[in-house]
């Protein structure tokens, strides 16, 4: 039976991605961490946003990088991310969640093709429709996702995390062949949802998510807990930039957040 946790959205959250941007080291989240707490900040979730994972290159444009690993950067975190949760739970009592975001299919660019979870994990290469990153990428294939998703979760709670950020899941609707699309979005999103209720107790917010098949097959069914849903202008429908908000949904309750920036 799942245990869910129907309080992650109780408290103050603080994610690194605004804060701390791209160059991201667990030095810098120690830091960031010790600041809020020296003055009398005292948050209850954290969200280590992207730059943690491995990855085959460490500069250049997102969507040409992509995921080696399922092990945090040696360069920002030598350690590994097991010392770095556990030295982030061991000085800060307040914070009680943990998020790392990732994106639906690892990362922007996908999975390196030298990389270890390709060689673990069957994989397929699928093109992008044109627009926003059009090309090739490389994904874990459909027969795969399941364990792959089961493994990466289980890595991610054996190492003190507890919540997920799930990132760029439009991408699966951007796959430019219909077949393509139609044997990958729903095996993604059930494997996603069976790994985050079975090893994160529906700690999951889920982010670009505003396809119709995915809206209607993972967010509005009540057959399951109830997830975080990050809804924001950034991608569709394609309007002018302008000040936005953030919904954020759980269980029956939303809260309405009005950011002043674009």
């Amino acid at each position: 039976m799942v245990k869910t946790d129907p309080h992650i959205d109780d408290g103050l959250t603080y994610c690194t991605w605004n804060g701390l941007g791209k160059d991201l080291t667990e030095d810098k989240i120690f830091m960031a961490l010790d600041s809020l707490s020296k003055n009398e900040i005292n948050i209850s979730n954290l969200i280590i946003d992207d730059n943690w994972q491995s990855l085959n290159r460490d500069e250049g444009d997102q969507f040409s990088n992509a995921w080696m690993d399922f092990e945090a950067n040696k360069k920002g975190f030598p350690r590994g991310l097991k010392a770095t949760m556990s030295d982030i739970r061991s000085k800060h009592k307040s914070i009680r969640h943990i998020a790392v975001w990732h994106a639906i299919w690892g990362y922007w660019g996908g999975i390196a093709p030298e990389g270890k979870i390709a060689k673990e994990y069957k994989t397929t290469v699928v093109r992008k429709k044109d627009g926003v990153s059009a090309g090739k990428v490389l994904m874990v294939s459909q027969e795969d996702v399941g364990r792959f998703y089961n493994d990466f979760y289980q890595f991610l709670s054996n190492s003190g995390v507890d919540s997920v950020k799930t990132d760029a899941q439009f991408f699966l609707d951007e796959i430019q062949d219909a077949d393509d699309r139609c044997n990958l979005i729903k095996p993604y999103q059930d494997a996603w949802n069976i790994a985050q209720l079975r090893h994160l107790s529906a700690r999951a917010i889920s982010c670009m998510s505003q396809t119709p098949q995915i809206i209607f097959h993972s967010l509005l069914p009540s057959n399951k807990p109830r997830i975080l849903f990050r809804n924001s202008d950034d991608f569709f429908p394609a309007r002018a930039s302008q000040p936005f908000g953030l919904k954020l949904f759980f269980g029956d309750h939303s809260h309405d957040l009005n950011l002043g920036f674009a």
